[in-house]
Parts: C-alpha cells; sequence; structure tokens
C-alpha cells in the first residue's frame, strides 16, 4: 500500500487537528470542536506544513536551515 504524503498547513487525525500557527510559525494541536489546544512545539515551523504520520510530526524547521525534524 503505496500512499504519497503531502505536507498540509493541518492534519485531522482521529479526533484531533494539527497544525501550524501562521502567527507564530509553532505547532499545536487542538480537538476537532476547538477544545484542548496544546502546544506541540516552538520550533519556526514552516508554513509549507506539516505530515503526521502515526506518532510522528515531521515538518521544516526554517531556524536551522530548512532541515527536515
Amino acid at each position: 500500500d503505496n500512499e504519497f504524503f503531502l505536507p498540509k498547513i493541518y492534519v485531522v487525525q482521529n479526533d484531533w487537528i494539527y497544525y501550524v500557527s501562521l502567527y507564530d510559525k509553532n505547532i499545536y494541536k487542538m480537538r476537532k470542536d476547538g477544545s484542548e489546544r496544546k502546544l506541540i512545539c516552538k520550533d519556526n515551523a514552516s508554513e509549507k506544513g506539516l505530515i503526521v504520520f502515526g506518532d510522528w510530526i515531521y515538518y521544516v524547521n526554517n531556524s536551522h536551515n530548512g532541515e527536515l525534524y
């Protein structure tokens, strides 16, 4: 089963939405109903998006020369 994943500004997985804030470039998660907003990391994440796969979040960190984290 080969699935191709493209980075997105937000990803919905189960009851959670994971997203890059365009305001502060941090990564957050919150419930689909908008409750329980939590900061995931304070890196300068790329606004080009992130990939959520299983228990992992992949993103480009603009603070470290665009390295993949």
